[in-house]
């Protein structure tokens, strides 16, 4: 990777195509991920509320129940997982 300059933070604020989700999200995700890593920045990896469903109460906590009720691109949880994973120091691999 080329020298990217510095910065702190690093917004994953990639949103690919829902036809084209399953096969450019995690690579997105995992570039957002590296640039962050070589500039031992912050990754912010911006979430969404499908996953609680229509009926979601007005709060959310870390303890609303989710309750999604449409179905969410198979690299769903493969970002989720990776993003966990880099937040705890492990190494992403696919």
């Amino acid at each position: 990777m080329e020298n990217i300059g510095d910065a702190d933070v690093v917004v994953n604020a990639t949103n690919p195509l829902y036809t084209k989700r399953d096969t450019e999200a995690v690579p997105m995700a995992r570039t957002a991920n590296d640039v962050a890593l070589q500039l031992d920045a912050t990754l912010i990896f911006p979430g969404n509320v499908y996953n609680f469903g229509a009926s979601m109460p007005a709060l959310l906590t870390e303890a609303t129940v989710r309750r999604m009720a449409c179905v969410v691109s198979s690299c769903a949880p493969a970002i989720f997982l990776a993003v966990r994973a880099a937040a705890h120091g492990w190494i992403w691999r696919s």
